[in-house]
């Protein structure tokens, strides 16, 4: 391991935060886990699909890419831009795009540097494998993700998901006591009307329209159900079509689903805040692309896409199902651990339950039958469209009461 690369590793491994300027070492670090043909070919593609679909301030900001494109390339693809930005405007600062490349090759390097003596020829061809692969991408990073967790506790961590057909995938050992780790991950839209993934490949289609047309608008979008990805070109078409103020909205339908548009006109000037509040308004998902004013404070808005809707979701049927399918898997004598993946980012767990019921109440319960499983573990993937700031992508502990594991075990986060 590079001796630069090493020193980010056990600063991650230390809960110490990665600066952007160790950005161009990590790029590369984690593109040597990858086929590198296979990487170039795959960003020429996603260089000609750009030039006539999206712009770099979306790829930059928000990962836009087609439907089933690698995550990862994409996340490359924005690391490079921002290096190169970088390099002639040293005050322009990674954005949601690259800061995803960051944290995944972070959790590469943390695995790198607590499980060398397991990285051998046969589990690095393992692991590139499903890093190139779009199916398995979510599984893996969820796993990294998951072991550089738990070193971070400071446990000793053996990533078994490295090992082809491996029927465990994490085991921890904890002052001699040693706990299994079964990972679960749920993938895009799971019990949701709409996934991020899919909005913000229909959203910056839209915003980009917008911005071709030079109009500055808010586009709101209204579903009552579902919106399947093969009405992505036609929503897109109906919002260039009506790309004028309405008074009211217009209907259109595709197929048997209906929708409806409608176009307004953006105001000259907000500030950040305000434009929050502005779109607080039953959006169910929003995207605000605006440009900052010099020496203003103020942002010049540039287009907002929306979707309006009220959706009946069903999230926790989808965490209900995953933790009992991984009760089954996860065998052993002592009480082990479920993590799960949420591939839509959630801002707090909480809110998927039923009524006052609380996440912790909810598991505890759910998991009173099954002593052989202590605790799950929560994690989404970060969200792309709201601020820095939000804790969706962050881990939270839930346990089966009473807790089940060693006293000083994970003791700061249940």
């Amino acid at each position: 391991m590079d001796k630069d690369i090493r020193v980010i590793a056990e600063k991650c491994s230390k809960f110490q935060e990665v600066d952007a300027s160790e950005l161009p070492l990590l790029r590369p670090y984690a593109e040597n886990f990858l086929d590198r043909d296979w990487l170039d070919t795959r960003l020429e593609e996603h260089k000609a699909w750009a030039k006539n679909n999206s712009d770099p301030f979306l790829q930059h900001n928000f990962l836009h890419r087609p439907i089933g494109f690698n995550m990862l390339v994409s996340a490359i693809w924005a690391a490079h831009y921002w290096e190169r930005e970088h390099q002639s405007d040293a005050s322009f600062q990674p954005r949601m795009g690259a800061i995803r490349l960051m944290n995944i090759a972070s959790s590469l390097a943390v695995l790198e540097l607590h499980a060398e003596q397991w990285l051998n020829s046969a589990s690095r061809e393992h692991l590139k494998q499903r890093l190139q692969s779009t199916e398995d991408l979510w599984g893996v990073i969820h796993e990294l993700n998951t072991f550089a967790f738990f070193i971070r506790q400071g446990a000793v961590v053996d990533p078994h998901f490295l090992k082809r057909a491996s029927t465990r995938e994490i085991t921890i050992n904890w002052r001699g006591n040693v706990i299994p780790v079964q990972c679960k991950n749920l993938r895009p839209g799971t019990g949701r009307s709409i996934s991020q993934e899919l909005f913000i490949n229909l959203a910056s289609y839209i915003a980009l329209d917008m911005r071709k047309a030079k109009k500055s608008l808010i586009i709101k979008i209204g579903a009552t159900g579902k919106i399947p990805e093969e009405d992505i070109e036609f929503l897109r078409l109906q919002a260039q079509k009506f790309a004028e103020p309405t008074i009211a909205p217009i209907l259109v339908k595709n197929k048997e689903r209906i929708y409806s548009i409608l176009s307004q006109q953006l105001p000259n000037q907000f500030t950040e805040t305000s434009s929050e509040e502005h779109l607080a308004d039953s959006l169910y998902l929003r995207m605000i692309i605006s440009e900052p004013e010099v020496r203003s404070g103020k942002y010049k808005p540039v287009a907002v896409v929306g979707i309006e809707s009220n959706p009946i979701e069903k999230p926790l049927n989808s965490l209900k199902s995953a933790i009992m399918k991984g009760v089954k898997q996860l065998q052993c004598d002592k009480p082990g651990i479920l993590a799960i993946y949420y591939t839509d980012p959630v801002e707090k767990f909480d809110d998927l339950c039923v009524g006052v019921t609380t996440m912790q109440v909810f598991i505890s319960q759910l998991l009173t039958p099954f002593p052989h499983v202590g605790a799950v573990i929560l994690s989404s993937e970060p969200n792309y469209l709201g601020p820095v700031t939000s804790k969706a992508g962050k881990t939270y502990v839930y346990f089966r009461q009473p807790w089940a594991f060693p006293e000083d075990f994970l003791q700061d986060n249940p």
